[in-house]
């Protein structure tokens, strides 16, 4: 009897342990998320520039609150979003492939006009390990109305975010611009498969 009790209560000791031990991590996971951004509730809009262009990246969705959509133009970081969020940046006018990453990668290529404002939508569904991210582009009258209609935070990079994102760059910079042309020739493939079949048609 005393042997049982003893073993149930090494049981119910090792079992405290675990979960202070997952909670601390959980804690230290939540530390390190946060640090890589400062969060502002106040909304702030940027103003055009005659000389740079004007990039939004909207998050508007809540699903997978918690998980970093990482946000990057070219081999740069430029920053990132969580949960119902959005940032603003400036970009040097030229083409440019902006990309986001969660548990994907997501690249749009365009060229990009001095004076202009840009407006960026990442949709968010579940993936399999965290949430999957698909950047488009959506005209300026929508990304105004979907910042003045939600109640959105703005995050701005910090100090260790912008070196996170670094190291981002770096490691996947390659694979996007590979990923970009693949998709080019995809669509180019498709339009041209169209073009020919309007031609016959005729």
């Amino acid at each position: 009897m005393k042997i049982k009790v003893a073993c149930g209560i090494i049981a119910i000791t090792l079992l405290v342990s675990v979960a202070c031990n997952a909670l601390a991590v959980s804690n230290k996971s939540g530390r390190k998320r946060v640090r890589s951004a400062t969060v502002s509730k106040t909304e702030v809009m940027g103003q055009t520039d005659p000389k740079k262009a004007l990039l939004y990246i909207i998050r508007p969705s809540s699903l997978g609150f918690g998980v970093d959509t990482w946000s990057f133009c070219d081999d740069k970081v430029i920053g990132l979003n969580r949960g119902k969020s959005y940032f603003f940046t400036y970009l040097e006018p030229g083409p440019h492939i902006i990309w986001s990453k969660s548990e994907n990668i997501s690249p749009y290529g365009m060229t990009f006009e001095a004076g202009k404002a840009y407006y960026f939508k990442e949709g968010i569904s579940m993936g399999v390990l965290s949430a999957r991210v698909k950047l488009s582009p959506i005209t300026e009258d929508e990304g105004k109305a979907i910042i003045d209609k939600h109640e959105f935070k703005m995050l701005t990079l910090t100090d260790a975010g912008l070196k996170r994102g670094e190291r981002i760059a770096t490691k996947k910079y390659s694979k996007v611009e590979k990923k970009w042309i693949k998709r080019k020739d995809r669509e180019a493939a498709r339009s041209s498969s169209k073009s020919g079949k309007r031609k016959r048609m005729k």
